[in-house]
This record gives C-alpha cells, sequence and structure tokens, in this order.
C-alpha cells in the first residue's frame, strides 16, 4: 500500500496528518528535518496520526514517518517532499490585532487591553518587535511600540523609557515580576527575556527566551550567537592553553597586486564556489590564499585538478581538531579565517582582505588595498542594533602590519575561548568581531575605520546561492560514501 499523509502549513506552525486505513494495529513517530538533514524536532510513537509542530522558522523541511507494529518489533518508515515555511502569513489573529493596536492616539490603552484579553499574544508582539528591529523598513513608531509593550508587567513607567532608566531600576522591576505568579510560565519567559534585552544582557536575554521553544530545540548553533556574547571579555584571565596545529601549508602563490585575499571554506563550499569566485579575482589580478577544513582521509593533492594553473596560494587542516565537533563544525569553518588571519599576514607580507567565498567579485581590488595604513583595520559595519549584526564577518581588511596587533590577538583568543567552551553560537565570528571591536575601541589602542572609506561599493553575494549549497552538499556526500 502506498504511504500516504498530508502536510499543512499556519503560519510558523506544520501539521502533518497520516492517512492509513490501518489506525488501531500501529503507532506513528515523525521527525522534523531541515534542508540540511539536521533533526530539528521529534514526536515520540503515539496512536494518533496527527502531528504539530510550532514555532518552525522560515525554510525547507521534510518529516521522517515511522510506523510499528502494536506489541511487536516489525517497523516501516518512509520519506515525505519537502516542504517551504514563510514568515507567518498576515492574515495571523495576533498580528492583525497587535497592528491594529497601533492605530489611533491611545497605543498604551490599546495594547494593555489586548494583551489583558489574549496574554498569549504578548509572545507575537516581541516577535514582532524583534522583526522590525531586523527590518530596514519598520513601523515609524516602533520605539514607542516597543516601551508600551514594556510597561505591560507591571507598574506603568518601569520598563519605559531609557535603557539608563531600566537598568536603575531593574532590582525594582525583577522582584515585580517575581511577584506576579498570576502570569502563565511562557509570558514570565517573555518578560524576563525582555527586560534583560532592554540593559544590554543579551545573554541571560537569550536563555529567557529559549524557554519558549520546545527543549529539543533549545541554544542550537544555528539558532542565536548569544552565549558568546560579552560586555567585557579579559584575554589574560581565560587562558586556554591550546596548541593550535590548524595551518598546514601546501603552496603559497603572490602576485604583484597590493594585496591578498583570504578564504576559508569546507571541501563542499571549495569544490561548489572555486570556478566562480576563483576566477574572477585572478582575472584582477589579486593575490589569493585558500584556506581548506578538508574531511578526515582526504588528501590535499587529489585537489590539484581543481587548481590546475591557478596561481593562489593554498594552507589546509582536517576537520576534527580540538576546537572542533560534530555540532559545531559550520560555526568553526566561519571562525577559522579569523583563526589563521595573522598566520597568513605574516606570510604574504601584505594587506589582507578577509573574504566569504560567495562574494561576487566584479572589480580589482588594488585600489582600497593602496588606501589602507599598514596598522589600519577596515571593518564591514551593518545598520543593525543587535550585536552580532554590526559588524559583517565575510568582508573585512587588516593592514600589512597588523598580525600582531591586539585587535587581531584579542579575536583570535575569544574565539579559541568560545569554541572550547561551548559558546559557539552560529554568527559566532560576527559576535567576536563586535566584542573585539567594542573593547578595542573602549582602550583607543587600534585605529578602526570602516570599509566604506575604501570602498565606493557594498560587497555584494552571488544570487543563486541555494544551487551553490546542494552542488557542496553533493560533493561532501559523495566524498563520504
Amino acid at each position: 500500500m502506498k504511504n500516504r499523509h498530508n502536510i499543512s502549513i499556519l503560519n510558523n506552525k506544520l501539521s502533518l496528518k497520516i492517512d492509513d486505513i490501518s489506525m488501531g494495529h500501529y503507532s506513528y513517530a515523525a521527525y522534523l528535518f531541515d534542508d540540511e538533514d539536521v533533526c530539528i524536532e521529534k514526536r515520540w510513537y503515539q496512536d494518533q496520526q496527527e502531528f504539530s509542530f510550532d514555532f518552525v522558522l522560515k525554510g525547507r523541511y521534510y518529516f521522517k514517518i515511522f510506523r510499528l507494529v502494536k506489541g511487536g518489533s516489525e517497523k516501516t518508515s518512509w520519506r515525505t517532499e519537502f516542504v517551504a515555511v514563510d514568515s507567518a502569513s498576515k492574515d495571523d489573529g495576533a498580528e492583525m490585532a497587535i497592528t491594529q493596536s497601533l492605530i489611533g492616539k491611545d497605543i498604551a490603552r490599546n495594547l494593555r487591553r489586548l494583551i489583558f484579553d489574549h496574554p498569549t499574544y504578548l509572545s507575537r508582539a516581541f516577535q514582532l518587535v524583534r522583526g522590525a528591529v531586523h527590518s530596514s523598513s519598520t513601523w515609524k513608531d516602533k520605539r514607542l511600540f516597543a516601551q508600551e509593550l514594556l510597561n505591560v508587567g507591571e507598574e506603568p513607567g518601569l520598563y519605559a523609557g531609557s535603557a539608563e532608566l531600566v537598568a536603575e531600576r531593574f532590582s525594582q522591576i525583577s522582584r515585580l515580576l517575581d511577584a506576579r505568579t498570576d502570569l502563565p510560565e511562557k509570558e514570565t519567559l517573555y518578560l524576563r527575556g525582555l527586560l534583560r534585552y532592554r540593559v544590554g544582557d543579551f545573554f541571560s536575554a537569550q536563555l529567557n527566551f529559549q524557554g519558549l521553544l520546545p527543549y529539543s530545540r533549545q541554544l542550537k548553533y544555528h539558532q542565536t550567537s548569544c552565549p558568546a556574547y560579552f560586555y567585557r571579555w579579559d584575554p589574560d584571565s581565560h587562558e586556554h592553553g591550546l596548541a593550535l596545529d590548524n595551518f598546514k601549508i601546501y603552496k603559497t602563490h603572490s602576485k604583484p597586486g597590493n594585496g591578498v585575499v583570504l578564504i576559508s571554506c569546507d571541501y563542499g563550499y571549495f569544490v561548489s564556489y572555486y570556478p566562480s569566485t576563483i576566477k574572477k579575482l585572478l582575472q584582477y589580478g589579486q593575490t589569493l590564499h585558500l584556506h581548506l577544513i578538508l574531511p578526515l582521509g582526504m588528501n590535499v593533492q587529489d585537489l590539484e585538478p581543481f587548481f590546475g594553473d591557478s596561481e593562489v596560494g593554498v594552507s589546509f587542516e582536517y576537520e576534527g581538531n580540538i576546537l572542533m565537533s560534530e555540532d559545531n563544525k559550520k560555526t568553526y569553518y566561519t571562525a577559522s579565517r579569523y583563526l589563521v588571519c595573522d598566520k597568513v599576514l605574516d606570510l604574504y607580507g601584505k594587506p589582507l582582505l578577509v573574504s566569504d567565498i560567495d562574494i561576487s567579485f566584479d572589480r580589482s581590488l588594488d585600489y582600497a588595498f593602496s588606501k589602507l595604513g599598514d596598522y589600519e583595520i577596515s571593518l564591514y559595519f551593518g545598520k543593525n542594533d543587535l550585536p552580532w549584526l554590526r559588524i559583517m564577518a565575510g568582508f573585512n581588511f587588516f593592514g600589512r602590519l597588523t598580525a600582531e596587533s591586539y585587535f587581531l590577538k584579542y579575536l583570535k583568543s575569544f574565539l579559541v575561548y568560545c569554541l572550547s567552551t561551548g559558546r559557539d553560537g552560529w554568527m559566532l565570528d560576527q559576535t567576536a568581531l563586535e566584542v573585539t571591536y567594542q573593547n578595542c575601541q573602549h582602550e583607543h589602542i587600534q585605529k578602526i575605520s570602516s570599509i566604506r572609506e575604501l570602498l565606493e561599493y557594498s560587497p555584494r553575494q552571488y544570487e543563486n546561492r541555494d544551487r551553490f549549497r546542494a552542488m557542496a552538499k553533493k560533493a561532501v556526500t559523495e566524498f563520504r560514501r
């Protein structure tokens, strides 16, 4: 009999219904996977044929369904087709009601009445505020809305106002929250998270917000970078004592240009992006150095057919080193370029650009390199308030003599500390750049500028990245067969 099922999507909720006429003879389980075959959430065996998965992030997913004979061991399984989850629908009742509360003059009264009538809307309200922070096209009066949202907890005026005022009254507000035993647990978690968020304690805020998610999805590496965020971090008090052997030189090649471009990636991304990106860079006469993180068992010499006559420098390391585990390997791929940055600077004696491999280079970088001071660092500052989105990690310049700079030493130590202590959330590289920048700026010990002073354009990624990712995944799968 053909396995039949039906999948429905409503906002960020996935529902799975199994159509099995043999109901009563079997138990069913369902696992939810993303498009990179990572199991996001599991539903264990049950008699019912319907499963519901809430708080599903935007992306592509599929289910693996298991059917077990009751009282026996015979088990069958099958995989569903992919389904796409977009942002929450515009007809979402909570979103419509909250948006309506912004209409009119008395926003505070409207919002307070709405949350009083529908306390479960509080979490959705936070999502909308957070979305407004991320979005370039936001509500004109989102700040007022966020402040009034903070008023809902208790005592008007305590949450609203500046971060300084909230920090000053932090203990008082916390005690008020402790006294609100009438609030549902999820709303208490939300309010505690929002309070921490207002005073800049992003790490504690994230721990509270994670409580709104199912346990199986908390603190996954691709969901949050907050565990790596610190106000101040002293590298001298966090000596890791690790001897890093993550830079084996295969070959070097230096062209006459003014600088060198450093790109690091895993084997899959190398296979998929190499022909396009490297061809463009070499076309403009740039010196290019690739740092590869290879799967165990692969010989770097086997990649020679890809290099051909290309004039590129290559270094490599293997997966499974002391800082890398199966869970955080994607985080390590992005962090590795900053772990070896000082070595590449010393190797070539030229200014350096750390770049993503999926940047579509369409002009020479020599002019930018020539403007960069020997001790200068030029960073790609974003337009976002969240600390892990203030500095983009995929396009940053380092002057010729910055290998021994306080900035790079601090950055490297911070990355090693986070990778070796479980604080290796997704976007760790951008969090590390932000924390390093804040400390160096505070000490006034490093000249740091914006790449907008070097470039008259913003770096642009390839538009068809899904195709490149599919090629990368295929290359890794084929190697491991």
